[in-house]
């Protein structure tokens, strides 16, 4: 009888496989546009390149933002293959982004298998319900950007966590586990979003928890929780010290929500009626049954008729458990928010720590695909091995059915679909999904029962599967004529001038914020050199603060050479050198340098620079003396004999550093036009000099007369390199813990079999 148990869950996994091993092909796509283009291949391109040179890699060498002061990805993640995939075109990206993908999904169903484990299924009903999660539409949505689906995958490793925390009083290897899936979470990605996902789980097993103690009266234990909780939090601090110092270094920016997160000292703060946008009405509760056309930021609320219908068969069959309550609850509570509630209730969610940070609210559809999977396979196991006997259950469970045949059925006739199966398939798969339902819970024959329980999960693979995107793998972005227009130009400008410096891209092209995507994009695949291009979720304005540079008359005002633009530029800007479609590249007028060096005059000697503070990752900042002497130096200092001209500065990638040389001369001031985070250290003939901070683009130095020769301005992020060693530790004592934790059980295991 387990036998037959066993071979359903091979037959799932196969199953799975079909769903997602064609993604691996060049031929097959899960997402070949959006973010795999613009964000994750290009960021990934540079830090595969960087660990192919032997360095640590810093995300971008042109503005050196990414790592010290505001991390997005951990480039020690192992299961990103920097070393082994090929991130540097966008074809190339987006066949990474499905490997990626894919491996996390497999990763996903095997944490979602032990978590369903640990709450009480037997193994074969467990693999059915992960392999029910990693198919469910929810995870595809996630895979529209890896990095999301990196963290997703270890999610339900830190539920598990919780679980045993709560429910199984296992409070050390809880902790060890919460701690695991939260830091493996953070360290992967954006873990920030997908932390809301655990704690809108969190929020809700804490209050079923706490509501069941207090009604048995059982407080003599509850200590133990809070320092379980405690210990775990330690440890995902230390685990991710180095992968995501912005939430620890900007705390106040993560508890009070904000769209744009903190960028060079600034954030702009979000509507907040923007999280309202994902909201649904009781109308739009169909999608749970049927696959319509909505499409959300970070997920999907689409599971199907079958993995509904067991997990409400699971949700009745196991009311007795308190782990099956506890998740039949998360669902609940989750549809509730999404379909039901007014936009008030809705707005309770920016007002909480560990949710007010992310405007998504489709993020709920994480946590809604893992509670139907949980309960899933807690129905699927009933229907496996145990008949109901009793009349009210079966009466549940066929009212539930009913309703969802009804809507179903109701949904096909008005909606329309995402699919490709035909509407009198998914009909008539419906019926039968609804007749076995119904028949099944009462039925006393194992056997049959056995079979129609494989079916139902037959169809629920079947049913979602139609759902599935197909693309060639061909981004559609690269055929536009706005990209090959903007590619042509930037090949244009490399193949004339091997050090271009910044690019300045008018807002004329293609209305702004796309053309800056594209830019940035194809010069970091093309790897053309200081080419100001931030690779990071929080793009926009980032791309406006440091890239466009697009305001009238100051296109060059930070070391830029060339100009992209679809409008006519007058002389005083600059002369077009070159066009593609509608855009032409321009020529600067005026060009300020990249570096620059001022000369003193003898009545502004000398000159002794004063630190008056530094904030959190940056270089500290001179006095009010000393910058009113700086803005005089400039204003009235004639420009001594440049160091380099725009542009002209080299970078050595193997040392993350610029170099160039500084004619002799007498005290001058050396102005960079670059972001002023606190890893910058300069070098003259090897004697080092103060930098400061003279706002958001500028560092400032004051060379002391006699330096002259080789300068090297380099990066060192020394925060960074102590976090890492300190996190590669602990992750190492975490990994060891839960061997050692695996090792003892199978032990224990294996006496009690013996004795």
């Amino acid at each position: 009888m387990r036998g037959s148990g066993f071979i359903i869950a091979a037959l799932s996994l196969v199953a799975t496989g079909i769903f997602y091993l064609p993604y691996l092909t060049e031929f097959w796509s899960i997402s070949p546009w959006h973010d795999t283009i613009y964000l994750t291949g290009p960021l990934f391109c540079e830090i595969s390149r960087s660990v192919n040179a032997g360095v640590v890699p810093l995300m971008n060498w042109s503005t050196f933002e990414a790592i010290d002061y505001n991390a997005h990805v951990a480039p020690y993640y192992p299961f990103y293959f920097f070393n082994w995939l090929n991130f540097c075109s966008a074809s190339d990206a987006a066949q990474a982004a499905d490997i990626i993908s894919v491996v996390h999904l497999g990763i996903l169903l095997l944490t979602t298998t032990s978590l369903i484990r640990v709450c009480g299924t037997g193994l074969a009903a467990a693999l059915v319900g992960g392999a029910i999660a990693s198919t469910l539409p929810n995870t595809l949505a996630l895979t529209t950007f890896p990095t999301l689906m990196a963290a997703a995958a270890w999610l339900p490793l830190a539920i598990e966590g919780l679980i045993r925390i709560y429910y199984r009083r296992q409070y050390g290897l809880g902790a060890i586990l919460l701690a695991a899936g939260t830091g493996a979470m953070l360290t992967a990605g954006p873990g920030t979003n997908l932390l809301s996902a655990l704690v809108f789980t969190c929020l809700i097993l804490t209050a079923h928890l706490v509501t069941r103690l207090l009604r048995q009266g059982k407080y003599g234990a509850m200590w133990r929780i809070p320092v379980a909780l405690t210990v775990a939090g330690l440890l995902v601090v230390l685990l991710t010290l180095a992968s995501t110092l912005n939430l620890y270094a900007h705390l106040a920016e993560f508890i009070r929500w904000t769209r744009t997160g903190p960028v060079v000292g600034s954030a702009g703060a979000a509507d907040l009626t923007e999280i309202l946008t994902e909201q649904q009405g009781l109308t739009d509760i169909v999608q749970l049954v049927i696959p319509t056309p909505l499409r959300y930021a970070a997920g999907s609320f689409f599971i199907g008729p079958a993995a509904l219908i067991l997990a409400v068969i699971g949700a009745v069959r196991a009311r007795s458990q308190c782990i099956p309550r506890a998740f039949t609850l998360v669902m609940v509570v989750t549809i509730v928010i999404v379909f039901l509630s007014p936009a008030r209730l809705v707005m309770l969610w920016t007002l909480i720590p560990g949710l007010s940070h992310t405007r998504h609210l489709s993020l709920l559809g994480t946590p809604l695909a893992l509670s139907v999977a949980v309960l899933a396979a807690f129905g699927f196991e009933s229907l496996m091995f145990q008949a109901s006997v009793r009349v009210r259950p079966l009466k549940i469970i066929t009212a539930f059915t009913a309703v969802i045949f009804v809507a179903g059925v109701t949904a096909l006739g008005f909606l329309p679909l995402s699919t490709s199966w035909p509407s009198p398939a998914l009909l008539a798969m419906i019926g039968l999904t609804a007749m076995l339902a119904i028949a099944l819970p009462g039925l006393r024959s194992s056997p049959w029962r056995q079979a129609g329980a494989g079916l139902l999960v037959l169809l629920q693979l079947t049913f979602v599967y139609g759902s599935l995107t197909r693309s060639d793998g061909i981004p559609a972005v690269t055929t536009s004529p706005v990209w090959q227009s903007i590619e042509a130009g930037l090949l244009y400008i490399d193949r004339i001038d091997p050090n271009p410096g910044r690019i300045a891209i008018d807002r004329s092209v293609d209305q702004g914020d796309l053309s800056f995507l594209s830019a940035g994009s194809i010069v970091t695949y093309e790897g053309l050199p200081t080419f100001s291009h931030y690779t990071s979720p929080r793009i926009h304005w980032k791309f406006q603060h440091e890239i466009a540079l697009a305001v009238e008359g100051g296109f060059a005002e930070f070391g830029g050479k060339y100009l992209l633009s679809s409008k006519p530029q007058p002389d005083s800007v600059g002369q077009q050198i070159f066009a593609s479609g509608n855009i032409g590249v321009y020529r600067l007028k005026g060009t300020q340098r990249f570096v620059e060096l001022f000369c003193i005059s003898p009545d502004q000697n000398p000159v002794h620079m004063r630190a008056e503070g530094a904030a959190i990752g940056r270089l500290p900042t001179p006095d009010a003396r000393s910058t009113e002497l700086i803005q005089t130096i400039q204003g009235t200092g004639e420009q001594c004999e440049p160091p380099q001209r725009a542009g002209d500065v080299s970078f050595e990638r193997s040392r993350n550093a610029l170099l160039f040389s500084l004619p002799p001369g007498p005290e001058r001031l050396l102005q960079f036009n670059l972001p002023p985070y606190a890893g910058w250290k300069l070098d003259i003939e090897k004697k080092s000099v103060s930098l400061f901070n003279l706002g958001d683009r500028r560092i400032v130095a004051l060379v002391p007369a006699g330096f002259t020769g080789a300068a090297v301005l380099s990066y060192e992020p020394e925060a960074y390199l102590w976090r890492l060693r300190l996190s590669e530790v602990t992750w190492g004592l975490v990994i060891a813990a839960i061997m050692l934790q695996m090792m003892v059980f199978v032990v224990r295991s294996t006496l009690n079999r013996i004795y």
